[in-house]
């Protein structure tokens, strides 16, 4: 089977003609959350995990998935990154709160930071790398390599995750209505 490739084509006009119209992510991220939005195979990731691992959530947004992810008991400590103040600020509060769950020894982070850059981390300290709906946002339709910052930073989820480890993607384009993709390599 050949896959329609006709929505990747006509991207780059749509954005053209301003016809796609990104979320506003700081001010629904007050809403975010009470918008029924839920982590997405959670169960999964949780299941590959190993014990005492060290995840990062790039682009974790409010911290749907840092919570069911630390109450686990298989991680060693969490770290969400976000490059959206706003959605920081709710990964913040649970992050604050599990801090302060006396039956929860996990080391929770959040920092504030942009996937197109060079990650702040040092080579091959995660043992999990997680990518929730980010990548849409990473693709630039109007450059003639549209995929170089998703490019650029799986050779920095490389760099940092540990032989071994695994990353977690779930990810979709403008025009997937309901379909989601879930991998573990």
């Amino acid at each position: 089977t050949s896959a329609d490739l006709s929505t990747v084509v006509t991207d780059q006009s749509r954005i053209e003609n301003e016809e796609i119209e990104y979320e506003d992510y700081l001010r629904s991220s007050f809403s975010y959350d009470k918008a029924g939005r839920v982590p997405v195979c959670v169960d999964k990731i949780i299941e590959a995990l190993a014990p005492e691992s060290a995840v990062l959530d790039c682009g974790c947004g409010t911290g749907n998935y840092m919570v069911p992810i630390v109450k686990s008991g298989k991680c060693k400590s969490y770290l969400g990154m976000d490059i959206n103040e706003g959605m920081l600020y709710h990964a913040r509060k649970k992050a604050a709160a599990l801090r302060n769950d006396d039956t929860i020894s996990t080391d929770v982070t959040t920092l504030a930071g942009s996937l197109l850059e060079k990650l702040p981390f040092e080579d091959g300290v995660f043992d999990t790398v997680i990518i929730n709906q980010v990548l849409h946002h990473l693709a630039d339709v109007l450059a003639p390599d549209r995929f170089k910052n998703i490019t650029n930073l799986f050779a920095e989820i490389k760099r940092v995750l540990k032989p071994g480890g695994f990353v977690s993607i779930n990810t979709s384009s403008h025009d997937q209505l309901a379909a989601y993709w879930f991998c573990v390599a």
